[in-house]
Formats: C-alpha cells, sequence, structure tokens
C-alpha cells in the first residue's frame, strides 16, 4: 500500500478535491500511503516502512465514514437525518464530537457555518450530482424552513429535530475529523507524519529530519504558483475551501457549491480560504465559514481567535485580492 520513496518534490501537489494545499519539501526517508476515502483521496507521509500504521489510520477514518456520510444509505447520520424529526435518536461520541464542534462554529461565525444545510444541498441539486436548474423561490423559502441549527437539539440521551425534512450535512467538516481521527491513530503507533484528508492537513510530530513540515499554499487563479508557504507546529493542522473548483453555470447563472445557510444560496465572492489551526476539524469548519462570511468579516474572526490564522483570496471588482492575518503575511510568496 505504500508508494514511492524519495524526497517530494518542490510543490508536489497531493490529491485534493480543492487543489491548493501541497507538501513543499520532504526528506528521502519519507513513504507516501494513498487511499480513496470519505469522498476523496486521503494521503499519509510518513517515515518508510510504517505499513502497519497506514492500515489502522485507514481503518479509523474507513469507520468514521460510516457514521458520517450522507451518501451512504446506511450510515449513522443517514439514520438520524431518516429518524431524529419523529425520536430522539442516540449517537456515537463521533457523531456527538462533530455536532459539538458544529455548534462552537456556528455561534463564532453568527451561522454562517450551519451543518443543516442538507435541505438546500437538495434544494439546488448536489445531491443529485451537480446543479442542472435554478431552485424556484418557493423550493428554496422551504429548504430555508427546515435550515437552522436551532432546530437540532442535542441532548445526553440523543439528538433530535424540531421540522421534518431536516437534514444533517457535515460536508464542511468531516473530513477534517477525518484527519485528526488519522493523526491519532498515527500517533497512538508512535510515528510522525503528515495527513492530508482531501486538501485538509494535519501534522503529527515533525519531519524524519527533524524539520517542520512545510506546506504551500497553491494560488487558485495563476496555475503551477503558490501564495505562502506555512511551517506547521509538531500537532497543527491547515484547511483550504473554495469556490473556483466547483463552478457550474446553471440557465445563465454561476452557482457554487458552498451554500450561505443564511440566504440559502451560493457564495461567490471568496475564491478560496486557508484556515491555519490546532486542529483539522476548526481550519476545516472555519474555511467554510470564511467563504460564506466574505473576505473582511473572516479576517476579523480569525484575528480574534487564539492559534488562528487565515490566508483569503476574494474577487474585487474585475479583479482579485488576496489578504492574510498578521501570521500568515510574512509568509505571503505571491499574488493574484
Amino acid at each position: 500500500m505504500l508508494a514511492g520513496g524519495g524526497a517530494l518534490a518542490v510543490g508536489a501537489a497531493f490529491a485534493s478535491r480543492r487543489g491548493v494545499l501541497g507538501l513543499l519539501a520532504g526528506t528521502g526517508d519519507l513513504e507516501v500511503a494513498r487511499f480513496a476515502a470519505m469522498g476523496t483521496y486521503l494521503e499519509l507521509s510518513l517515515p518508510a516502512g510504517a505499513g502497519a500504521a497506514v492500515g489502522k489510520a485507514v481503518g479509523a477514518v474507513s469507520a468514521l465514514e460510516r457514521k458520517l456520510s450522507v451518501f451512504l444509505p446506511d450510515s449513522e447520520l443517514s439514520g438520524l437525518n431518516a429518524s431524529a424529526s419523529r425520536a430522539r435518536v442516540a449517537v456515537s461520541s463521533e457523531l456527538q464530537r462533530v455536532l459539538d464542534e458544529s455548534r462552537r462554529i456556528h455561534g463564532l461565525t453568527d451561522g454562517a457555518f450551519d451543518p443543516t444545510v442538507g435541505p438546500l444541498m437538495s434544494s439546488w441539486g448536489f445531491r443529485q450530482g451537480r446543479p442542472t436548474r435554478l431552485p424556484g423561490r418557493e423550493a428554496l423559502r422551504a429548504s430555508l424552513e427546515r435550515t437552522g441549527l436551532k432546530r437540532v437539539d442535542s441532548a445526553a440521551s440523543g439528538v433530535a429535530f424540531d421540522a421534518e425534512g431536516l437534514g444533517l450535512d457535515f460536508g464542511g467538516i468531516a473530513k477534517g475529523y477525518g484527519a485528526d481521527r488519522a493523526a491519532e491513530a498515527l500517533r497512538a503507533s508512535g510515528l510522525s507524519g503528515l495527513v492530508n484528508a482531501g486538501g485538509d492537513l494535519r501534522s503529527v510530530g515533525a519531519q524524519p529530519n527533524g524539520e517542520p513540515w512545510k506546506v504551500g499554499v497553491r494560488n487558485p487563479v495563476r496555475t503551477g504558483e503558490l501564495l505562502a508557504s506555512v511551517e506547521l507546529a509538531p500537532d497543527q493542522a491547515v484547511a483550504t475551501s473554495g469556490t473556483y473548483e466547483q463552478r457550474y453555470e446553471v440557465e445563465g447563472r454561476q452557482v457554487t457549491h458552498i451554500l450561505d445557510p443564511r440566504s440559502g444560496g451560493p457564495v461567490d465572492g471568496v475564491v478560496s480560504a486557508t484556515v491555519v489551526a490546532a486542529t483539522a476539524i476548526e481550519a476545516d469548519a472555519l474555511s467554510t465559514a470564511a467563504c460564506v462570511l466574505g473576505a473582511d468579516a473572516a479576517l476579523r474572526l480569525c484575528s480574534s481567535l487564539p492559534g488562528v490564522e487565515a490566508l483569503v483570496v476574494a474577487r474585487d471588482g474585475g479583479k482579485y485580492r488576496v489578504d492574510a492575518t498578521s501570521g500568515l503575511k510574512a509568509r505571503m510568496l505571491g499574488r493574484v
């Protein structure tokens, strides 16, 4: 399952649904394991000969997918969405952890991050693969009436919804949690490494040569260029969300896959948002929320949070602008 051994080339890309983050440099002691999970590819950069640890990390992420996927009809989340409007449903500690973190980020972002966007995703056609028509006004209004984290009640006895048809969707946070769980598996095996869960990266210790993991933030506008380089602390995460890769023209309108849960419509101003945080679950959720908040509000929020940094690329009229919190400004390599 392990493939390749030599040094990773500068700017070598990880497989990523976002295509923004890449490992800048590695050592000859690294091997890379790649496997499919959670609707994307996960990659583990590990010291040579770490095959047994790979199996544990794969198992941890695969088990999480069976709990949190909205695309698996027999997942725990699918069962919750089908039943929680009729009766309170007991949930696993993993699902509760993601729901609790979602609620925390929801509060920090004044509702810009909201995992109850399931009905909206369906109305826009993302549950069917990709949008083919714009939703009608009444359909959108009906979906908004079934959206809102305040409609989800979680207690020790389980989770309940107060509206029929409400559905949780952890697409903006689950891959980050997957990266964290894989990192925990590596740490339990006594290994250092770098986990990449579809663009959500989490470090475990340092590189085999003792140097920190170095990650490049790719320019979403100019292919092949980097915007910034980030050195990750021994246990730190970085995630990027964006609208530039998943854009569809529907009935003459540009539609992106990130929806504003407050208005029900797709966001468009932010092209990409990169967040550095202590955990990948936090970085993933905040980078998603940044696309909804807009550049200025996102940077203000991230500047106020301990241990969090952000870099945002946004449309500004007919041009693009890039800005970052103070901790990332010094690491910027280029402009859009």
